[in-house]
Formats: structure tokens, sequence, C-alpha cells
């Protein structure tokens, strides 16, 4: 009976396996802060992961993962921004046992949103809002944006150009 009891205190303070550390993580992961494609970064309010799949590589944790979030592109006066993408990432240990995403975020968005900043516009129009879908080595874009008074949309197609994007065609 007592041996019992002891494996059962023994599981219950068990440490949990780094791959389950790193589902945790993004699971509590909160307002997020990205670098994305040169000086500019997105703010994400609201992100959720599905479908992890977790390997080790070191020190790091090389992971896969169906993200869904909702922000803002370039910060508080940027683009609002939607987002369903299957993102290949980092995480690298932080403070204790804890996982964080590494430097380079979600490459597939920081990279999409990059090729975007480089579509030549209109003068004076701004872009106002981006729903962002990537797939493997293909994304679209919808882009809201406004020019002379007027709110339009044009949908915008990447392909994957090398290690970059490339916008393809728009419509």
């Amino acid at each position: 009976m007592l041996a019992a009891l002891v494996a059962a205190a023994l599981l219950a303070c068990s440490v949990a396996s780094p791959e389950t550390q790193v589902k945790e993580a993004l699971a509590r992961l909160g307002p997020v802060e990205l670098a994305a494609g040169g000086p500019a970064h997105v703010s994400l309010e609201r992100v959720r992961f599905a479908d992890v799949v977790v390997s080790l590589d070191g020190p790091r944790a090389l992971v896969l993962a169906v993200v869904e979030a909702d922000g803002r592109a370039g910060g508080g006066d940027g683009p609002a921004l939607a987002y369903v993408g299957r993102e290949a990432f980092v995480m690298e240990r932080c403070q204790g046992p804890r996982w964080c995403l590494d430097r380079g975020g979600l490459p597939a968005l920081g990279g999409v949103l990059a090729a975007l900043r480089e579509v030549p516009r209109e003068p004076g129009a701004r872009v106002v809002a981006w729903q962002v879908r990537v797939e493997r080595d293909a994304a679209t874009a919808g882009e809201d944006y406004e020019v002379a008074g007027r709110r339009l949309r044009v949908r915008r197609e990447l392909r994957r150009d090398g290690g970059a994007w490339a916008v393809s065609a728009a419509r």
C-alpha cells in the first residue's frame, strides 16, 4: 500500500516531456510581438496553435503547427491582420523549463508580410487590413485599402521564391 502511494506521488510530481512543455507554452501564449521582415513588426493580440508537432534539435524545438491569429501589422496604426497558416518555426528554452518563440517568430507570416509591403500601389493608397492564408508553398492575401476616399479590396496570390515570398498575381 505504501509503495503504491509513493508511486502515485512520484507520478504526480513527474516532469513533463519537452514536447509537452512546448505544447503547453503555445497554449498559454498571449499577445505576441514579432519581427516581420526588416524593421517592421507584428502585434498579435490573439494567437492559437493547432495540429502541433514537435521535434527536438538539441536545445531547440522545431515546431510544425497551424496558426490562427489576429492583430496588427506594423504596430498600433498599421493594417489590421487576420492570419491562418501552416508554420514551421523554432522554440527555444527560456527561464527555467519554459519555452519561447525564437527571434525568427513565425517565418511564413513574416515573409508574406514583407512581400506585401513591397507591392507598388497607387499614390496615396493606404492599406487598412490584410487577411492572410498560408499553405505549404502558396499564400493568398486579401488586402483592403483606401485611396482617393474610396475603400477597395484586392486579392493577391503569393508563391515561395527560394527562401522568400513573391507576389505572383492580383485580382
